[in-house]
């Protein structure tokens, strides 16, 4: 079934529709998509949690719903036994994004040097069970 904006209200949000595929999930408002994410198999029982949203314009009211969606789809990959492991990894100079881990459930595992796409240091992040 195509997921439609009048689904907003049966989610309990006319601000904020959330959809949470076996994996991935994607947040939509009625200006169009502001955010997706989901939960990569690396290998069997090793998730890697990867994070998008819109650039410019992204209203902070969204992200209790979509922290719920996140957590939500690593709590049921770890409870189900999919995963074993799930991670992130986050900028070392993010500290906002490692809050937000802490809340997912995650715990900061170890500072990588050189680690992100610029060369920077990066946290990895995990939860497992």
């Amino acid at each position: 079934m195509p997921f439609l904006l009048e689904h907003c209200d049966a989610l309990g949000s006319p601000e904020l529709a959330v959809f949470l595929g076996e994996w991935a999930w994607s947040a939509t408002t009625e200006d169009g998509p502001v955010a997706a994410g989901g939960i990569y198999e690396q290998w069997p029982g090793r998730g890697y949690c990867w994070f998008a949203a819109r650039e410019g314009g992204f209203d902070r009211r969204l992200w209790p719903s979509i922290t719920q969606a996140v957590k939500a789809a690593a709590d049921r990959g770890l409870s189900t036994g999919t995963f074993r492991r799930v991670e992130m990894t986050i900028y070392d100079s993010h500290e906002a994004a490692k809050r937000w881990a802490v809340k997912l459930g995650f715990r900061p595992e170890a500072l990588c040097e050189k680690l992100m796409p610029d060369g920077s240091d990066g946290w990895m992040y995990v939860r497992v069970q």
